[in-house]
């Protein structure tokens, strides 16, 4: 017959199961993510809620770690229970805030659009003729280096060495004109 510190130990590993297999296996446990319930408390759009399975999982081994080791050390039975139900809010709420939304809103923001180069100005590497394509490099975002095609708006050809300022993207590459500054 399974017992309280049993039967504790058993929801730890159920939650356990679920965060490594999802960490792991995560394409296979995705169609579960579709029975996570629809409430997100003002939450952006898509970011994990207290209603995830990964929270509730999270959960789940709080719940069951500490009402195992209260039951080991004797605690009452009723104590053991409130102890156990406090660790899963406690779980609960620690994986939402500081591990599944930093990862959800890590990842919905490590690309940068090309659109976020407009407006920057950058260095002629390679010059542009009239009509012609070059390279230019400028720094994202991110004050990474970054060498792009570009090509001319009109006028005159833009040497090696030329600061330019970028004005649009269109066919595949950036249209830059002559940087007034």
């Amino acid at each position: 017959m399974l017992d309280h510190g049993n039967l504790y130990l058993l929801i730890a590993a159920v939650g356990a199961v679920y965060l490594i297999g999802s960490l792991f296996l995560g394409g296979i446990f995705e169609f579960l993510e579709g029975l996570d319930a629809d409430l997100d408390f003002d939450f952006e759009a898509g970011e994990p809620s207290f209603f995830s399975l990964k929270a509730i999982a999270a959960g789940a081994i709080g719940l069951g770690l500490v009402g195992y080791l209260s039951e080991r050390a004797d605690i009452p039975a009723i104590l053991t229970f409130a102890l156990a139900i406090v660790a899963f809010f406690v779980m609960l709420i620690a994986s939402v805030f500081l591990v599944l939304r930093p990862l959800f809103r890590q990842q919905s923001n490590s690309q940068l659009s090309k659109q976020s180069y407009i407006g920057k100005t950058g260095l002629v590497i390679m010059s542009i003729g009239s009509g012609d394509w070059g390279i230019v490099r400028l720094r994202d975002d991110n004050n990474a280096t970054v060498d792009v095609t570009a090509v001319s708006q009109g006028g005159p050809k833009m040497p090696l060495g030329s600061s330019v300022i970028i004005i649009d993207f269109c066919d595949g590459c950036f249209v830059v004109a002559p940087n007034p500054l």
